[in-house]
């Protein structure tokens, strides 16, 4: 669960990215369109890859990979400069995203005993709520403190460490 809590930490970051490419390239709100679809693209690879990566490896192993590459991806994002990089960050976010949703809600399935499946899905549920809450109000808080994009990343880096640091402790969830 305090995985699932500090992994919302994407959302501390995420509310400000477009504005932050968009005046980093200088370009009109059009642009986010053209990110938004990049973003979309990366998202279903994402899809993609969490349904093979769940099925033979299980969605432990699509949380470490999920963890690791967002953590790589927002210490990069305040070094990109150009739309080359910024559709990568939007391509490589929608798929880290979308992989990290796919085993949040696939792994309480996959570990828990039939007759409590409706007790743990519920938990992670209730567990959303408060993390998006906290990290809402953290992004609002830093984002009023500083216009820089590099604390809320920092925030992000540290709240993906501390997941995946959880993660790694969860026991695997293949059974053979």
């Amino acid at each position: 669960m305090v995985s699932i809590f500090f992994g919302y930490g994407y959302y501390v970051v995420i509310p400000f990215l477009a504005i932050h490419a968009m005046k980093v390239l200088d370009k009109d709100l059009s642009y986010a369109g053209v990110l938004l679809t990049v973003q979309m693209l990366g998202g279903i690879t994402g899809n993609i890859i969490a349904g093979f990566v769940g099925d033979f490896h299980g969605c432990r192993r699509i949380l470490i990979i999920s963890r690791c590459l967002s953590i790589v991806l927002f210490i990069m994002l305040p070094f990109a400069a150009t739309a080359w990089h910024f559709m990568g960050i939007f391509f490589i976010f929608g798929m880290v995203f979308f992989m990290d949703r796919v085993a949040n809600m696939a792994y309480p399935i996959q570990i828990s005993p039939d007759n409590r499946r409706p007790t743990y899905v519920s938990l992670v549920t209730v567990i959303m709520f408060p993390a998006a809450l906290l990290a809402t109000l953290t992004s609002s808080i830093v984002r009023s403190v500083s216009h820089s994009i590099v604390p809320a990343a920092c925030i992000t880096v540290v709240a993906m460490c501390i997941s995946l640091l959880f993660v790694i402790r969860i026991r695997d969830d293949r059974v053979s």
